[in-house]
């Protein structure tokens, strides 16, 4: 890729049919660490969205890195690229979809612990409650799923950021 870069031949932040550039591929690919590097050495916007709506922080929750429970879950691409993504456009976060979705409920949906709990310290409490056009709440996601991990770390994480469960 950096090659590719070097001679003229690719655009950082060309977009395929779905709307994803090489930054947002990688993001749902585990988000490799070099490819993070090279991309953003070379000028990626971490402010695109693709066809539906979605931003880096949307695709991290849905990558292939980031499959799992609240103990084994998340690959740590995702979680360093999320972290790196936090500290430079930390809005992202905040962000819906086209589908009214946001980033955390992305994580709940998949059931992925490790960037649930990231997201957590940094979501607004309104996020948790916000429901997409499927009426889903963050809440409602991970009751459905039965992880019980991921349970107690939404509730542990919203009493520790928001004090007292609003329900």
């Amino acid at each position: 890729v950096a090659l590719l870069l070097n001679m003229g031949k690719a655009a950082v932040d060309v977009k395929d049919n779905e709307g994803l550039t090489p930054l947002a591929l990688t993001a749902l690919g585990g988000g490799d660490d070099a490819m993070v590097q090279i991309l953003l050495q070379r000028g990626a916007s971490l402010l695109v969205r693709d066809g539906a709506g979605r931003n880096l922080c949307h695709l991290l929750a849905m990558g292939s890195g980031g499959d799992g429970d609240a103990e084994n879950g998340g690959g740590e691409g995702n979680v360093t690229l999320l972290r790196r993504i936090l500290r430079k456009a930390p809005e992202l976060v905040q962000q819906l979809d086209a589908r009214d979705a946001s980033p955390i409920l992305y994580a709940a949906q998949r059931s992925n612990g490790r960037l649930l709990s990231l997201l957590l310290t940094v979501s607004e409490e309104e996020l948790l409650l916000h429901p997409d056009v499927d009426e889903d709440t963050v809440l409602s996601v991970v009751l459905e799923s039965g992880n019980v991990p991921c349970l107690q770390l939404l509730l542990e994480g919203w009493q520790k950021q928001w004090g007292q469960i609003p329900w």
